[in-house]
């Protein structure tokens, strides 16, 4: 848009003599409006290379050349799902130089996720953080630590079980609804606390766990014949029921829900809505014309190995 706005900026003071009063008038209120449009996008640009890498709250924080530093503290955010991911391969394929570094993270993690005010976290930060813990804690570090934090974090989540089975989790304004994620329950707070009960057990929690996986089969999706799916977004009142749905989450995005569900309750794996859903997923083609970068590039090459594993057999064009 810059350069839209210097080109026509430039043929404007080259021909303004010749124009008449009325085209000077209709010009200068198409540089001004297209100028708004500039500065409206700038104000709430977010700036990133790729998902999770230069995100304007995170490190490398990446200043705008357009306005001053962003107001973050261009730290990484607590519990981000990579810092999962290095510690489970550090589990299962233990690395002599990359091992001090675990350790560090480890417990540079610990102390961050210790720190933070869990009522002010989004629900998928409540979840990377969990997972974070849960598998800091296979590694053998700091184990009270560890199941103290994992404790901390599960209650905080399971206190906010609705009736439904749900959790209620982000408040709309005004505080009488919640607009809660299909895709962040069910495929990432769901595993995340099933990874959590398998360090630290608990008996009453597993079933809460349990119900709250069947809620989201039950209340996540789109049962229309026409546009059956996971839902982008579902509404609730406090008591935990439905009040609207809407949007339709992207085939990699149900994938991972799937999967979330299943790591809780294996059961659900014959669910006929469940697997309804899979079938969806795995035939849906690879769109050719979408570039699959940040969060969904990421959702996809993490629900492709379950896909593979459960022998879903999803397309070819998938599978590249």
């Amino acid at each position: 848009m810059n350069t839209e706005l210097q080109t026509k900026y430039a043929e404007y003071m080259k021909n303004k003599d010749t124009y008449s009063a009325l085209v000077a008038s209709t010009k200068e209120q198409e540089l001004q409006d297209l100028n708004r449009r500039i500065e409206e996008f700038q104000a709430q640009a977010y700036i990133c290379i790729v998902h999770a890498v230069g995100m304007c709250d995170e490190y490398p924080r990446i200043n705008p050349i357009f306005r001053g530093p962003t107001p973050y503290d261009g730290t990484i955010e607590a519990g981000h799902h990579w810092i999962a991911g290095v510690l489970a391969l550090e589990r299962l394929q233990p690395d002599p130089v990359r091992g001090p570094l675990v350790e560090t993270l480890v417990a540079s993690e610990l102390s961050a996720l210790a720190r933070l005010d869990l009522e002010k976290q989004w629900p998928r930060s409540l979840g990377w953080g969990l997972w974070a813990l849960a598998e800091a804690a296979r590694t053998g570090a700091f184990p009270k630590e560890h199941r103290r934090e994992i404790r901390r974090f599960r209650n905080h989540l399971l206190a906010r079980r609705a009736n439904s089975g749900v959790l209620l989790l982000t408040k709309e304004e005004g505080g009488m609804t919640y607009a809660e994620s299909p895709f962040v329950q069910g495929g990432i707070l769901v595993p995340a606390i099933a990874a959590s009960l398998e360090v630290v057990p608990d008996a009453e929690q597993r079933g809460a766990l349990a119900g709250f996986a069947r809620a989201w089969l039950r209340l996540g999706m789109v049962l229309d014949e026409e546009r059956f799916g996971l839902s982008e977004r579902v509404a609730f009142d406090r008591r935990g029921n439905v009040i609207g749905r809407s949007g339709r989450a992207e085939p990699e995005f149900g994938a991972l829900f799937a999967a979330g569900l299943v790591a809780a309750e294996p059961e659900l794996s014959r669910d006929p809505t469940l697997r309804r859903l899979v079938a969806l997923v795995s035939a849906a083609p690879l769109d050719e014309r979408r570039r699959y970068l940040g969060r969904n590039l990421s959702v996809l090459l993490r629900s492709l190995p379950w896909l593979e594993g459960e022998d879903r057999r999803p397309g070819a064009a998938l599978r590249r």
